[in-house]
């Protein structure tokens, strides 16, 4: 599992309120799930879910760890696919331009829609 990986599974807990479910989602056995969100509160030093045989009850702490590691994957997966966005614009039906790199690999750019007149939209 990647650190980024790891980041998310806790919030997937929190969104799920489930550790089971969030395992289930993945396919994988329940007890990654909670070792994650045990190493991210060891390495904050918080407790962010309060666990019961019942329920998890989530700390002020863990009811903000979604949206503050929904920005930082986020910004993490904007900065992966800057390089390929174009390949991506290509898989979704829209007009790219092709141009290959002096290392060989080829690079992808969305083309600008264009109006009837010629302008760029």
């Amino acid at each position: 599992m990647d650190r980024i990986d790891a980041l998310r599974m806790p919030v997937d807990v929190a969104e799920m309120r489930r550790f089971s479910g969030v395992a289930r989602q993945r396919s994988i056995a329940p007890s990654p799930v909670t070792v994650a969100v045990k190493q991210l509160e060891d390495e904050l030093g918080t407790t962010l879910i309060t666990r019961s045989m019942r329920r998890l009850v989530f700390t002020h702490e863990g009811l903000a760890l979604p949206d503050n590691t929904r920005r930082i994957v986020g910004d993490r997966d904007a900065a992966v696919m800057r390089p390929t966005c174009g390949r991506h614009a290509a898989e979704r039906g829209q007009t790219v331009e092709r141009a290959d790199t002096r290392d060989g690999n080829e690079r992808f750019w969305p083309r600008p829609a264009t109006t009837a007149g010629g302008g760029i939209e």
